[in-house]
């Protein structure tokens, strides 16, 4: 992310890449690993050349439940979420008939300790 980010003081982000030019086929989805969050909040950048759909899935009594989901069309996509649950993942779908190339990275704001 080369954007700058603006947080609040005595807060730090932790930025975990997910996916680097990613392609997916089409009708194609890939499920990343799991992420914590201490402080029930997420910040996604989406970067691709078509659409996808990006699914929020928490994990709810040992089982994952999409509770959000956004449309990325191509360019950037900046997306915030409130999580319920301090588990997540993310999922992303080609729901085209081309193939589409994303890059996913996630923001985890934390606290300085």
């Amino acid at each position: 992310m080369e954007e700058e980010l603006l947080l609040p003081p005595g807060m730090k982000p932790i930025i975990h890449n997910l996916a680097s030019e990613l392609v997916l086929n089409p009708g194609e989805e890939k499920v990343f690993p799991e992420l914590k969050s201490r402080l029930l909040n997420a910040n996604f950048r989406i970067k691709t050349d078509g659409k996808l759909i990006l699914t929020l899935e928490e994990n709810q009594d040992s089982n994952w439940v999409a509770t959000d989901k956004t449309a990325c069309h191509e360019g950037v996509t900046l997306w915030q979420c409130l999580l319920k649950k301090s588990t997540f993942r993310a999922r992303v779908k080609n729901p085209t008939n081309r193939k589409v190339q994303v890059t996913l990275d996630v923001l985890i704001p934390e606290i300085e300790e």
